[in-house]
């Protein structure tokens, strides 16, 4: 029974080594990736004009180019930098529009093989919009508030360091109006509010680097 014990011992230790040295991330390992992201949502809009209320739900699309710069703290825990820079979706060709998103984000590490990473990550930060209209009634105007994401994701490597990633999860935005000018005249907030509320899902794909 002790030789057994004994063995059974030295089996899981030898068993934690290998699973340890073919970990995909080991403590002190950073990471940069690149890539393409889309996405849908519902769009929850409230307005406010001289003290009448209306609020509307529609859909909303966009495309953004993420940028992540990540930190792994131990072989399951990361903690990393992100920033999306990208548009949403406009069906009036008088309209364009820019979007930045900031993030931190943090991510668990569920199964590691020796070139594949299965993970889910938690990102909170803060969203900013900027719109324009060029034709009557022009308008221009600043949005800003939180963001939420959660998802999950897979990181497959061809080698030490380049390998390709995809992630799938839900967002949330606020954009709640920080300035609008209409036919030039700035208006008071306190006269006219336009806030949204966006919630949805996006999917990624693009090119992760490790060192």
């Amino acid at each position: 029974m002790k030789n057994a014990i004994t063995i059974l011992t030295v089996s899981l230790c030898f068993w934690s080594h290998v699973h340890a040295q073919e970990s995909a991330n080991s403590k002190g390992t950073w990471s940069a990736s690149i890539g393409w992201e889309g996405g849908i949502y519902y769009n929850d809009v409230e307005t406010n004009l001289y003290g009448a209320d209306s609020s509307y739900t529609d859909t909303a699309g966009a495309v953004f180019v993420p940028v992540h710069l990540e930190y792994y703290i131990n072989n399951r825990l990361s903690a990393g930098i992100k920033m999306k820079f990208g548009r949403y979706i406009e069906d009036n060709a008088n309209e364009e529009n820019s979007a930045r998103v900031f993030d931190i984000t943090i991510a668990y590490h569920l199964l590691q093989k020796p070139k594949g990473d299965l993970y889910i990550q938690m990102a909170l930060g803060g969203s900013n919009l900027q719109m324009e209209r060029n034709a009557f009634p022009s308008f221009d105007g600043e949005w800003g508030g939180g963001h939420f994401g959660l998802g999950a994701g897979y990181r497959q490597y061809f080698g030490d360091h380049v390998g390709l990633y995809t992630s799938f999860g839900y967002n949330s935005y606020g954009l709640n109006q920080k300035s609008l000018n209409t036919e030039g005249i700035e208006i008071d907030p306190e006269d006219a509010s336009w806030d949204m509320k966006l919630r949805g899902y996006e999917f990624s794909l693009g090119l992760i680097v490790k060192w």
